[in-house]
This record gives structure tokens, C-alpha cells and sequence, in this order.
């Protein structure tokens, strides 16, 4: 479950830890090694990271984070980061998901969220999952990050090596028109293992996730 103290959300998994911070720019999930070594960052979203916040609060196995429009992203936004329980061999050391709301008080739009997740490793497997990539990345410490998204929710996916130590997983969430009032919502996926991941077992994972409920919005 996770532990809020009133800045910083985390869970501990024993061989990684989950963190997400709630100040501007900080709004991501950090995979760290119990010696507080980075392995990846999962979901990063500039434009949501940014704009001010109205409230954290953690509800069940829910972290929800609730935050304002701003001249540069104006969309009340909510965001559901949730802990999963999944009937799958073998099973990860944690299931996740992101669900990202949002809702505008203009009259017509066009959001695009840039989703980004990065890791501290070159080599990765994409597999084909429900029509869109799931991407398999090898981390250090033999742990592995399993990401996946749909291709309903994000018109862009793609993964870039810009560093020689790190890849970078490109999603843009949305893109679609959205009219006033309306509430469009995106979800994003990722399992972490505690050594290698067989292909069918990813692509396993990854539809047991996509078949979970929506976390219930306010």
C-alpha cells in the first residue's frame, strides 16, 4: 500500500521501492533500489507536473493526485496511481497503473500529454500487445520493467536511446478533440520483476492489467 507523508508517496517492496513526489516537476514514479539506486522513472508528464496542486491523498490502493488548470495546460486533471494485484505466473514483485483524467473548461481543445518513461538501460524487447507495443526493459540489479499502453489511448509510442546509458519511452496520451465539460481519461501499464521476463509472460501481464477496473474518479 501506500505510505503518504504529506510530500513524498512510497512503497517499499523490499528489493525496490516506489516514490513519487508531489512537488512541481516531480510528479512521476521513481523505481529505486533499497540502497536508493534509480532504475527507471515511469510516466512522466511535463505539462501535468507543473500545474498547481489541490490535493494528494492516498485511498485504498490508490494514490490520487488532484491539480488546477494553467495558462500553459489549462485541463483540471486528475491522476490515479494504483497498485494491482495480478493472477499471473510468475508473479511480478509489483503491477501498476496510471490513469490519467482530465476535463476542460474551454470550448474546444486538442490535449496532448507527453507520457515519458526512462530507465538506466539501452537493451529492450517491444512486443505486440492488444495492437500496440509493450516494451520489456532489463534493469539493473536483474530487475525488469514491463511498460505497456494502448494505442486508444496514445497516438504516439515509441522508444529513443538519446544517452548511452539510457532509453527513453515515448507516449503521447490523447491528441483527440475535447469539448467543454467533457471528462476524457488515458490509462498506462507496467509490471516490475524481479529477474527476467519471458515474452509470453509479458505479454500475459499485460492483459491482465488492461482487464482491470477503472479506479473509481471523483
Amino acid at each position: 500500500m501506500w505510505h503518504w507523508d504529506g510530500s513524498l508517496a512510497t512503497v517499499d517492496l523490499g528489493q525496490v521501492q516506489l516514490a513519487v513526489a508531489m512537488a512541481p516537476g516531480d510528479r512521476k514514479v521513481q523505481v529505486k533500489t533499497s540502497e536508493d539506486l534509480l532504475l527507471a522513472t515511469l510516466w512522466d508528464m511535463p505539462a501535468v507536473s507543473a500545474t498547481p496542486l489541490v490535493d494528494v491523498y492516498v485511498r485504498g490502493h490508490d494514490l490520487v493526485c488532484l491539480t488546477a488548470p494553467s495558462d500553459s495546460f489549462p485541463y483540471h486533471t486528475q491522476l490515479y496511481w494504483t497498485l494491482r494485484t495480478v493472477d499471473v505466473t510468475p508473479t511480478p514483485l509489483v503491477a501498476l497503473s496510471l490513469l490519467v483524467s482530465i476535463r476542460t473548461d474551454l470550448l474546444d481543445t486538442h490535449p496532448e500529454i507527453e507520457l515519458v518513461t526512462q530507465a538506466a538501460r539501452r537493451t529492450s524487447r517491444t512486443l505486440d500487445v492488444a495492437g500496440g507495443p509493450a516494451f520489456v526493459v532489463p534493469l539493473r540489479d536483474s530487475v525488469t520493467l514491463v511498460d505497456f499502453a494502448t494505442p486508444e489511448d496514445c497516438v504516439k509510442q515509441e522508444i529513443l536511446t538519446p544517452h548511452h546509458d539510457r532509453l527513453s519511452i515515448e507516449r503521447s496520451l490523447f491528441g483527440h478533440f475535447l469539448e467543454k465539460g467533457v471528462i476524457r481519461s488515458g490509462r498506462a501499464f507496467a509490471a516490475l520483476y524481479a529477474n527476467e521476463v519471458a515474452d509470453d509472460d509479458a505479454s500475459v501481464v499485460c492483459h491482465e492489467l488492461l482487464s482491470t477496473e477503472l479506479p473509481l474518479t471523483t
